[in-house]
C-alpha cells in the first residue's frame, strides 16, 4: 500500500524460524512489533509476520525512497518462545522499500 512513499511509516517484519514457535516477541527502535502466525504455505507457527508504525524522521528517510541512499540497517530485537524455554537475541536487518 505505501511502496516507496515512507510519510505512512509503516515497516512490514516477516521472520521465519526453523521449528515452530509458541509465541514471538519483537522491538525494533525501541517500538514493540505485535508479530502473528503468517501461516505461509501451511508451515504455521515458524513463520511469523507483522507491521509496526515509525516516523519517517526518526529513521533519516525521506518523504519518497527507492532503498538506495541512504541505506538503513535497524537492530530488531527478538524473543522466541518455545515449549522447552525461551531464546532471544538480536538481528541487523536491512531496511528495504516496497513490502508494505
Amino acid at each position: 500500500m505505501c511502496g516507496n512513499v515512507t510519510t505512512c511509516g509503516r515497516i512490514g517484519i516477516s521472520i521465519t524460524l526453523k521449528r515452530a514457535a509458541l509465541g514471538t516477541e519483537a522491538e525494533l527502535v525501541g517500538r514493540k512489533v505485535r508479530l502473528h502466525e503468517g501461516g505461509l504455505a501451511g508451515r504455521g507457527p515458524t513463520v511469523w509476520q507483522g507491521y509496526v508504525h515509525i516516523d519517517r524522521r526518526r529513521l533519516g528517510l525521506p518523504a519518497w525512497w527507492d532503498g538506495s541512499k541512504p541505506v538503513r540497517y535497524l537492530v530488531l530485537h527478538l524473543k522466541i518462545h518455545y515449549p522447552t524455554g525461551t531464546a532471544k537475541g538480536a538481528v541487523r536487518v536491512q531496511l528495504l522499500p516496497g513490502w508494505g
